[in-house]
């Protein structure tokens, strides 16, 4: 029997403009979790679909237990074991759990064309209980379950498929709490323990050390190196990814923040999400704020920029109250918002870089309605030079953009505008370490110019390495306030957990 479940080999794959893979090697043993390490545009995603088949190589192959597999595509690599769980999950919201887990399978069918529920609801219990997921009711629809329970519903269809024996998983924790990562990898590791090789990709070293045993690091489109996960350092396992040293990954600059207030929110309520919630912001300063799903911290975001109206409390930006009624009036006022989903909410993927970055300020730049396009572009082209956008013409789609680059689009469109005080919302989500160190320095570049910043992330490191302060939320409110380098991960987490109990202040 062959060491290793599946290999690639020398394998090649060219798109238009660009080479994603340059004679890469893979090799996946059965029985161990094996994740794809690389920034964004390192071929990661690519090698990725060549192993379920959705790519055929332009050279080179892929083997199954030692032999040429030649022809390979998704119906063939689903029938030999290969199961695939993308970022965006394939689920049917309106279906029940057991009729997505069996939707392409027809053997509860009888001779008469009925389909044995009962038998189906049996069987989906079953697998949900190998899951340990005894808490999903094989009836409920999807709808109703959250990203996490969702993501079990996947792992519980692959394994109805057919002999499960690689599973590929996508960012499969982009979505999910801390607990609720714990969980999938719980099932993860009881998957490797039975046998079943998977293949992981993760931008968080955290979670890559914490559930990995071996990693394979891609670089343009080379493989630069596999490591067993216990032999190498995070650092090293950085200089691979990015061919650059970074430094120290876990500290930043001195504070540059000062004495006066940019923007002061006094009281602010929005029923029970935000709850009589009062903060200054001062000119450079990154404040950082940290709560579990569900704290309100994203709730405050909105209510603060107009896209939901605050029910009583007050802002002032520069000393001067304002009225923000929508965000055209946060704008005008000088906030930007850089949101979560930079996809849904930040951009318009099927424009070109210039439009999403100037669709805000037309109305400033063309008061009399006649936009001028050479004007507007030189205007993108400034404003990307600034942030160092990687493109080939303004006039191309952003969404052909990396995730760095997309973030940076979103920040332009505000940077345009004038803005003095910033809101980003998890700034560094879905973007691998390269591109988060580029953002850290670019956000710690604002703050010394004299932006005020707003910093929302659910990971304690970025948390902790960018705050001039840190405010933690839960329930709605503020329940506890810790100056930079004076907080623990221990104490921030007692005052975002439920029950934490008052407001726990450093100074």
């Amino acid at each position: 029997m062959p060491d290793n479940i599946l290999e690639v080999r020398k394998v090649s794959k060219g798109f238009p403009g660009v080479q994603a893979l340059k004679d890469v090697d893979f090799f996946l043993r059965p029985g161990e979790i094996h994740t794809l390490l690389g920034e964004n545009g390192s071929g990661k995603s690519t090698l990725f679909r060549v192993v379920a088949g959705i790519y055929q190589p332009d050279s080179g192959g892929v083997l199954l237990d030692g032999r040429n597999v030649g022809r390979w595509n998704p119906a063939i690599a689903q029938e030999n074991g290969v199961a695939i769980i993308h970022q965006e999950l394939s689920l049917f919201p309106d279906l029940s759990v057991a009729e997505n887990i069996f939707l392409e399978q027809s053997s509860f069918t009888t001779a008469w064309g009925w389909v044995d529920w009962k038998r189906a609801h049996a069987e989906a219990g079953r697998l949900l209980d190998y899951l340990k997921a005894r808490n999903i009711s094989p009836r409920v629809k999807v709808e109703a379950l959250s990203v996490a329970e969702r993501q079990i519903v996947e792992i519980a269809k692959a394994l109805a498929g057919s002999n499960l024996r690689i599973l590929l998983m996508d960012e499969p924790t982009s979505a999910l709490s801390v607990e609720e990562t714990r969980t999938l990898f719980d099932i993860m590791r009881k998957l490797r323990n039975d046998g079943v090789g998977i293949v992981f990709i993760s931008h968080k070293l955290d979670e890559v050390f914490a559930v990995s045993d071996r990693v394979t690091v891609l670089r343009d489109g080379n493989r630069v190196g596999t490591e067993n996960i216990a032999d190498i350092a995070a650092g090293a396992l950085i200089g691979m990814m990015v061919g650059r040293d970074l430094g120290d990954v876990n500290t930043r600059p001195a504070s540059h923040a000062g004495g006066e207030a940019v923007l002061e929110v006094k009281n602010l309520s929005r029923g029970a999400l935000v709850r009589d919630v009062s903060f200054t912001l001062h000119k450079g300063e990154i404040l950082g704020f940290f709560g579990l799903v569900g704290s309100g911290r994203t709730e405050l975001a909105e209510t603060i920029f107009g896209i939901a109206r605050a029910t009583s409390g007050s802002i002032l930006l520069d000393g001067r109250g304002v009225d923000i009624r929508d965000s055209n009036a946060a704008l005008n006022a000088g906030l930007g918002l850089i949101p979560e989903d930079r996809g849904a909410h930040g951009l318009v993927l099927r424009m070109s870089l210039y439009e999403n970055a100037t669709l805000s300020v037309l109305d400033r730049m063309f008061p009399r309605r006649v936009v001028n396009r050479a004007r507007e572009k030189d205007a993108a082209r400034r404003i990307f030079d600034t942030l160092d956008v990687r493109y080939r013409d303004v006039s191309e789609c952003v969404d052909n953009l990396s995730g760095g680059n997309k973030q940076k689009i979103v920040l332009a469109k505000w940077l345009l505008g004038d803005a003095r005080a910033l809101i980003f919302d998890e700034p560094t989500k879905g973007v691998d370490v390269g591109a988060k160190d580029v953002i850290h320095q670019l956000m710690d570049k604002l703050a010394s110019e004299g932006m005020g910043i707003i910093m929302i992330s659910s990971e304690m490191p970025e948390i902790l390495k960018m705050s001039d302060r840190i405010l933690v939320m839960c329930g709605g409110e503020i329940s506890g306030e810790f100056r930079r380098g004076e907080a623990s991960q221990d104490e921030i987490m007692i005052a975002a957990s439920p029950g934490a109990g008052g407001k726990a202040a450093a100074g």
